[in-house]
């Protein structure tokens, strides 16, 4: 019996859950580690978007002669400009349009409510399924949107902290721009034999995924914030700035952050001319449309492989679990043990050979 795979397999959850209670219980052995991992949790994170983002010009640049060197200190001059070219003409109209939502404030809030309070009083004509969806997605919207203004109201306010990451987020997107054809084959170079093989197909899969998603979700949340910035434009919008700000940073998440997106404005436009809703219809619409066309094939589909209920369904069930950062870190997380989990498939037979000789060895 003991040589039957099903029987191994349970031997090995076994003693992976004993590890890992073990360790549960002498979690303060650990907190140094977590405490550094703490703190540089959203530097690494800001840091590797920068990079993915970055990565495609610096092999432009090198593939045209310049070194790397020079296409680093390039690319993060030009990073620096168009920062400060952005807040040189968006932050005057941002600062008015904030001024005239602060001033408007009482009225949209009124509004809000009234409709908040429309939608949860129609619920109960609704079949029971649909009532608890609606309260559930409620509570989600509420700990995450808390959850985000916590994060964020906490980094703005420790005025330490905002200057640590302004200094460490450039070296590392220096440093992981410079060494990062390094990293895998220094990692792999700790194993031997087909591990060292298996190490390197997972960690290039997994920069792989990760590349895809990073810049596939960017340029598609600029081109649909181009689109709303027209549209806003076009229909003379208030406060068109912010919601495409808001649109900017919502359309990262998949699927979900274009309906978060429409809510939004659909209750800017309540406040500001109801007859108007016709009209944003229309523009999420035509965005909509050249989404599921084009954007969504070409990075969802067909680079990441991945069909779009499992995104919804992933950004749902993370929320309800980890709030803000789950529905942020959801699918890249996925895509990261979606690769662990194809290339242990794909070496369970070099795996399985290498750990039983070093065991004999023993």
């Amino acid at each position: 019996m003991t040589g039957k795979r099903w029987f191994q397999l349970a031997v090995t959850i076994l003693f992976i859950l004993l590890i890992i209670a073990l360790l549960m219980q002498v979690s303060i052995i650990f907190y140094p580690v977590t405490a550094l991992l703490d703190t540089l949790f959203i530097p690494l994170l800001f840091g590797g978007l920068l990079y993915y983002i970055a990565l495609a010009f610096q092999t432009l640049l090198e593939r045209n002669g310049l070194n790397r060197l020079s296409s680093i200190t390039l690319i993060i001059l030009v990073f620096a400009l168009s920062v400060g070219g952005i807040g040189y003409f968006a932050v005057p109209m941002l600062a008015e349009e904030s001024q005239k939502l602060i001033m408007r404030w009482p009225a949209f809030q009124q509004e809000l409510e009234s409709v908040a309070g429309y939608i949860i009083s129609q619920r109960e004509a609704l079949p029971g399924v649909m009532a608890t969806f609606i309260d559930n997605l409620t509570e989600v919207v509420n700990d995450s949107l808390s959850g985000a203004v916590t994060d964020i109201v906490g980094v703005v306010t420790n005025t330490l902290s905002t200057l640590f990451m302004i200094i460490i987020i450039p070296l590392f997107l220096f440093f992981m721009l410079k060494d990062h054809e390094k990293f895998i084959p220094k990692t792999a170079g700790i194993f031997s034999g087909e591990l060292r093989s298996f190490v390197i197909s997972l960690l290039m899969d997994i920069d792989g995924v990760l590349k895809a998603f990073v810049q596939g979700q960017v340029i598609a949340s600029i081109i649909r914030a181009l689109f709303l910035y027209i549209g806003f434009v076009l229909i003379d919008m208030d406060y068109g700035i912010i919601l495409v700000i808001i649109a900017l940073f919502l359309n990262v998440i998949p699927f979900i952050g274009g309906w978060l997106t429409f809510i939004i404005v659909i209750v800017f436009t309540l406040v500001q001319s109801p007859s108007m809703i016709v009209w944003i219809c229309v523009i999420f619409l035509v965005s909509y449309y050249v989404e599921m066309k084009w954007i969504t094939p070409s990075i969802v589909t067909t680079q990441l492989k991945i069909h779009p209920l499992t995104v919804v369904t992933l950004i749902v069930g993370s929320a309800n679990i980890a709030g803000f950062w789950g529905i942020i870190l959801s699918l890249p997380l996925y895509l990261v043990l979606r690769a662990f989990v194809i290339n242990i498939y794909k070496y369970r037979h070099e795996i399985k050979d290498t750990m039983l000789s070093d065991t004999l060895k023993i």
